[in-house]
């Protein structure tokens, strides 16, 4: 029985868009979207969603499992969009790579190859680093911890010396965020 996707994929399809909110907010909005509404995202598309359009393909329900699949990219695309902001490249890349997986089920040209032709030869950082340079007017970048966003002139944004992967505005932030 199948009677309970539809509230599944309505609900990814409400956190996508709550993610898109969050997103577009400073500060606690992104942390927010960062932590507690992509856990939410996570759980749901791992119990439920994946599974469920693995099954549908299985017993050849291709529209439905597509219908469903396009919820799943859209959580999928709203959430890369965070991790590219705070500097998760390998979340960020993991993120595009099962973008571009869900649409080839589709059948479907993936939106990847639009951006990145060569997409699938490039490593996580690399794939950041393409993303960020094609999409560096539209989007900032923020802190990891506050979720201030870089603006110029104002907040200057430095690179994690420890790990490489993170953005922060301030050591404090820095030291907070690693407690």
């Amino acid at each position: 029985d199948y009677s309970y996707l539809p509230t599944v994929f309505n609900a990814l399809g409400m956190l996508s868009r709550l993610l898109n909110y969050q997103y577009r907010t400073e500060g606690q909005g992104v942390m927010l979207a960062h932590t507690q509404t992509m856990l939410a995202g996570d759980m749901l598309n791992q119990l439920c969603a994946t599974p469920s359009i693995k099954r549908l393909r299985k017993i050849k329900e291709h529209d439905f499992a597509d219908g469903f699949s396009s919820f799943l990219v859209a959580y999928m695309f709203e959430s890369a969009k965070v991790f590219l902001i705070v500097g998760e490249k390998k979340r960020f890349g993991e993120r595009i790579r099962c973008i571009y997986n869900i649409r080839r089920d589709m059948k479907d040209v993936s939106p990847v190859e639009y951006f990145v032709p060569r997409w699938k030869d490039l490593s996580e950082h690399e794939l950041w680093d393409t993303y960020r340079k094609k999409f560096i007017g539209f989007l900032r970048l923020a802190c990891i911890f506050c979720g201030k966003y870089e603006k110029t002139g104002e907040v200057r944004l430095s690179l994690c010396g420890g790990c490489g992967k993170s953005f922060y505005c301030s050591k404090k932030c820095q030291k907070m965020f690693w407690k």
